[in-house]
């Protein structure tokens, strides 16, 4: 839910979009993806990390591959939580 997410990065990667008329936000997959990360519980370790990715929430290695590692990067840093600092360590590599 959008409550559960700092207001300071809300509207990062979030784009207007219209349907039958009526505007809505949608958020683009990186943040979507920062989203759900910032919501999970504190990991330790890039391994934990990388369980949670593609075990607990089953994303599929090869569209990990695909996100924009540079939007990742730049919107990561705005959660200031630990498994985003992960995520960095993870894409940048």
């Amino acid at each position: 839910m959008f409550r559960d997410i700092p207001s300071w990065v809300f509207s990062y990667g979030v784009v207007l979009e219209n349907m039958d008329d009526r505007p809505f936000a949608m958020a683009c997959l990186e943040k979507a993806f920062c989203d759900r990360l910032y919501k999970e519980k504190p990991l330790q370790s890039v391994r934990a990390l990388q369980q949670c990715l593609f075990e607990n929430l089953r994303i599929d290695s090869g569209d990990f591959i695909n996100l924009d590692r540079n939007l990742l990067m730049e919107i990561a840093p705005l959660y200031t939580k630990r498994n985003l600092q992960l995520l960095q360590k993870v894409v940048g590599k």
